[in-house]
C-alpha cells in the first residue's frame, strides 16, 4: 500500500483529517499527532507505522477513538484507520 497522499484524492471527505507528527518530551511518550482542524487537540495512536515517526511530517489520518489508558496523558488515545504522508 502507498504512503504517499494522492494529489487527486479529497481525502477530507474519506473521513481523514489533516495533523503534524510531533516529538514530544513527555514522561513514557515520544510522538503524537497534532490535529491541524481541531484547535490544539493531540491525540496518541497506539500503532506507528515506520517511517511516520519524523517531526513536522505533514500527514492525512483516519482514527477512531479509543477508551484505553493514555501513556503520554497529554492527549485522545486512538486507533489508527488510515494514514497517508501529505
Amino acid at each position: 500500500m502507498k504512503d504517499t497522499a494522492e494529489p487527486t484524492v479529497d481525502y477530507a471527505v474519506q473521513g481523514y483529517v489533516k495533523g503534524i507528527v510531533e516529538e514530544v518530551t513527555l514522561d513514557g511518550c515520544t510522538w503524537m499527532i497534532s490535529l491541524k482542524d481541531s484547535a490544539d487537540k493531540r491525540i496518541e495512536p497506539d500503532v506507528w507505522t515506520t517511517g511516520y515517526q519524523v517531526q513536522g511530517l505533514q500527514v492525512w489520518i483516519k482514527y477512531e477513538v479509543q477508551n484505553r489508558l493514555s501513556i503520554c496523558m497529554a492527549g485522545q488515545t486512538v486507533h489508527i484507520l488510515g494514514m497517508k504522508k501529505r
